[in-house]
């Protein structure tokens, strides 16, 4: 019971930032689509389909797209699921891309929001 214990504890704390980073981009889309039946279609398409759309572009047209596929946020998730044994390389990549999420749609909400007109 103590290694299941333990293998929950540390996917738990390479899932916090990856989970802090997709919260902030859907609290960043929410103030920029109304509706939020198309703001959920829009989330899910955003962190489910553009890694598979990667996939298929990294076979068919060019190995970048692997590259581009291994920065997103489900890819981390998978490799938190999947690995043997979680390792501080692997910790850091889920830090480092959910804090750069939660920078990057911090920025741009911060950035978008300026521009809005409050009513």
């Amino acid at each position: 019971a103590g290694e299941i214990t333990a293998r929950i504890r540390i996917s738990l704390l390479g899932a916090f930032p990856l989970w802090t980073g997709a919260l902030c981009v859907i609290n960043m889309m929410s103030f920029y689509l109304k509706n939020s039946t198309m703001m959920s279609f829009a989330f899910v398409g955003m962190f489910m389909a553009a890694s598979l759309l990667m996939v298929l572009l990294g076979s068919y047209v060019s190995p970048f797209f692997f590259a581009v596929r291994d920065w997103m946020i489900m890819p981390q998730f998978d490799a938190l699921q999947n690995a043997e044994r979680i390792t501080g390389p692997i910790l850091a990549k889920c830090y480092i891309v959910g804090l750069g999420y939660a920078a990057v749609s911090t920025a741009a909400g911060l950035l978008l929001f300026h521009s809005r007109e409050i009513k």
